[in-house]
């Protein structure tokens, strides 16, 4: 079951969206074309340098800094 543009853009009228929500619902729901790719991003000579020094360098979360005190409940 589908529906038409209209009933969408009823629909935003009714729940007052911006024109931002208003483009949004209609291309999740089909009827506006995705959104270009934007191009890669140039990075500097001293950006690159700083992103590759953190390669060796591990991520930690919460969850992997060992064990976590029990919560009471």
């Amino acid at each position: 079951m589908s529906t038409t543009r209209q009933v969408l853009d009823v629909l935003c009228r009714v729940l007052g969206m911006d024109d931002a929500a208003h483009r949004h619902m209609l291309a999740l729901a089909g009827f506006l074309p995705s959104a270009p790719l934007a191009a890669p991003a140039v990075v500097d000579g001293p950006t690159r340098a700083l992103l590759e020094s953190w390669a060796p360098t591990p991520a930690t979360s919460p969850t992997t800094r060992g064990p976590q005190p029990s919560s009471p409940c």
